[in-house]
């Protein structure tokens, strides 16, 4: 540059100089500005510089420039403007590659997900990523407050590579951030990073990441509207450490409403080591302990939340009785009644004080089951999710919460099912053909073309006897099938000069399936050449003409905006999407009889949910494809019967004809029937 060029933030926060001599120059120039925008040409021009705000395709502030020494030099802005726009959109377009790589999860998630024996191969990720392996750093947890959350959705939806780079920049810009801090986006909720503390700072961290914490808060609110709360782990210096520091902020995230009494929005488990260590304990010492204590429970009984709100405010009478709404002589006799039944006197006694404290944690205490999920936003699966989430939380009364981790966007199953494996998760939900590898073929059954008349009749026979057939062998190799989840029918598209109609249009054309060898074989019947391509890859694939045809339900072809290349659709009930939710035994022989009891209930609910709601929450996206001008053909009876019919000749001339006569047999002796789907 013929000048001397300073950047700052739309904020005003400075972010480079070319000449670092003239910063404070530069910065001091922009603070004027910024104090009055209508005049700020005039204020640069007072000193001899040029004002400029750049802003992005969407006319949003991307960043300020000051070109100082510039007097009468206008055609700066033109060349600057392109050249920062050009580094955003390969930085954009980087980031977005990596965050939907389908070949491995995020160098995070293995630093918080892997077990001591993976050491070795974790120090090695790390020296290849040029990452430190022994450095200060902890974990620092950012979750949304519900009520922004909320406004939030309300206002609009965020996509999750468009947050994670709004926390991209956010962190840049805030005072000690470091070249080593790395995140990622564990669900939609929460963000997790993992911080570098500098050796000058490793006396007072907790000052540096309290200074840090509280400009990240205030950017994220000033950028997005949403509103942080934020858990702090220890300090730890080895790479394979950082779980614990993981652990810890967990812990201090799922009771952070406990002991936030003085509303600071950001908490050190190192002001709660006492606390954590406890949670630790096993079960046997909660029950001797807490012997004493058993007088307080019983129908109706308000004592063990009073004593817990106690506690949280350490004895203060006064504040539990604004906090609980109650008069305090209300609160005394409270207090009295449980002194009586406990001969426990916490407000006096210091070692009742910490029983009393110790019983307000355990009373609170979560079973925390940590869902996988390679699926979007707003996807069915989600929504099964979030439903299946509240119908545990439900019917436990809030003791076991469903927490559901993005652990990929690509459509990958078979990482879902090694991550299960592996115990990263507690749950997963996936194709039926994920499956292959252990139960064989007898899962393909599902993918028979107009197998099932409805989906009601899919869902209800797949959740009954005849699925819990199919799914039983999985217990062989440490799994359980808990239910079949569905997203409804799967339809063919294609681009508007090749309309899809008949058996015979598919002739020579390439069609983008997923991983069913059933499908594959009947695609194949139908003279078309089936082929894999990942779900994150399908877009590009369809724009670049890779694939003549794809198939998917109406909510995924939405999302995954192929109607801008696709214009044609046939909605032919033919191909039913299933899906099973899966858990490993190890994880499920945790729980007693009476919480596997349970979870089968809402497991069952969520289940009925999907079949009575089909409609909704699988073609709500359809009035929106029409509006995208997308010609959305409904075959007559007439026009199916060739489908049909081909679909008939095709299975019981395959090698799953004895699968699909068995399958027909059981349904049949369940009371329901099914054989004549090919009637013709």
């Amino acid at each position: 540059m013929p000048c001397p060029v300073a950047l700052f933030s739309p904020q005003g926060q400075p972010l480079a100089c070319t000449h670092p001599i003239r910063a404070p120059f530069a910065q001091m120039v922009v603070r004027q500005c910024l104090d009055d925008p209508a005049r700020s040409g005039q204020i640069a021009g007072s000193y001899g510089a040029q004002y400029a705000v750049l802003k992005g395709e969407d006319q949003q502030p991307l960043c300020i420039l000051l070109f100082m020494e510039a007097a009468g030099q206008d055609g700066l802005l033109a060349p600057v403007r392109t050249l920062l726009l050009l580094l955003l959109q390969e930085h954009n377009l980087h980031a977005q590659l990596f965050f939907e790589s389908d070949e491995h999860l995020s160098f995070v998630r293995e630093i918080l997900f892997s077990n001591a024996y993976q050491n070795v191969a974790l120090r090695e990720q790390a020296i290849r990523r040029q990452y430190p392996v022994s450095a200060n750093r902890v974990v620092m947890l950012f979750d949304p407050l519900d009520d922004s959350l909320q406004e939030l959705g309300e206002r609009r939806e965020t996509p999750l590579v468009s947050r994670k780079d709004l926390f991209s920049k956010t962190i840049a810009m805030a005072p000690g951030y470091h070249f080593d801090d790395i995140f990622d986006l564990l669900n939609l909720k929460r963000i997790v990073l993992l911080k570098m503390i500098p050796p000058e700072m490793s006396d007072f961290p907790e000052e540096y990441l309290y200074t840090f914490a509280q400009a990240v808060l205030a950017m994220m609110q000033r950028m997005d509207g949403g509103q942080f709360r934020v858990s702090i782990g220890s300090c730890y210096n080895e790479l394979a450490e950082i779980r614990n520091s993981y652990e810890e902020a967990c812990f201090i995230a799922n009771h952070f409403d406990f002991f936030d009494i003085e509303d600071r929005g950001i908490l050190f488990v190192t002001d709660h080591i006492a606390d954590y260590l406890f949670s630790l304990l096993p079960d046997s010492y909660f029950a001797e302990k807490f012997a004493p204590l058993a007088p307080l429970t019983g129908s109706r009984s308000n004592l063990p939340q009073t004593l817990c709100a106690l506690s949280r405010y350490n004895m203060n009478f006064q504040e539990t009785a604004r906090a609980m709404c109650l008069h305090r002589n209300t609160l005394l006799q409270r207090y009295s009644k449980m002194d009586t039944l406990t001969k426990l006197d916490p407000a006096k006694n210091r070692q009742d004080r910490v029983t009393a404290r110790q019983y307000a944690l355990f009373h609170r205490r979560r079973t925390i089951i940590r869902a996988g999920s390679i699926i979007r936003g707003k996807s069915i699966l989600t929504q099964l999710y979030d439903w299946l989430a509240e119908c545990i939380s439900r019917n436990s009364d809030g003791a076991i919460q469903l927490e559901v981790q993005t652990v990929g966007l690509s459509g990958n199953n078979a990482l879902l099912l090694e991550m299960l494996r592996q115990d990263k998760i507690d749950f997963c939900v996936g194709q039926a053909g994920m499956l292959l590898p252990l139960l064989g073929d007898a899962i393909s059954i599902v993918d028979v073309p107009f197998l099932f008349p409805s989906p009601h009749q899919a869902i209800q026979i797949l959740n009954g006897p005849v699925g819990q057939q199919l799914l039983a062998p999985l217990q062989d190799s440490g799994f359980y099938g808990l239910a079949f989840w569905s997203m409804g029918w799967r339809y063919f598209t294609s681009r508007s000069e090749l309309p899809i109609r008949q058996p015979q249009d598919l002739n020579g054309r390439s069609v983008r399936i997923m991983r069913k060898p059933l499908l594959d074989a009947f695609i194949r019947y139908l003279g078309a050449e089936p082929c894999y391509i990942s779900y994150d890859k399908l877009t590009d694939a369809i724009d670049s003409a890779l694939v003549d045809v794809q198939e998917n339900p109406y909510q995924n072809f939405y999302d995954m905006r192929l109607y801008e290349s696709h214009r044609n659709l046939l909605e032919l009930n033919m191909l039913f999407d299933s899906n099973v939710l899966l858990t490993s035994s190890r994880f499920w022989n945790r729980f007693s009889v009476s919480e596997q009891q349970t979870l089968s209930r809402s497991i069952q609910q969520t289940v009925t949910w999907n079949s009575s709601s089909f409609y909704h929450i699988t073609a709500a996206a359809k009035p929106a494809i029409l509006e995208k001008g997308v010609g959305i053909h409904i075959p007559s009876q007439k026009e199916s019967l060739p489908w049909r019919r081909a679909a008939k000749e095709f299975i019981l001339s395959s090698s799953y004809r004895q699968l699909y006569l068995d399958f027909l047999r059981k349904t049949e002796e369940g009371g329901e029937l099914l054989d004549g789907s090919f009637d013709v």
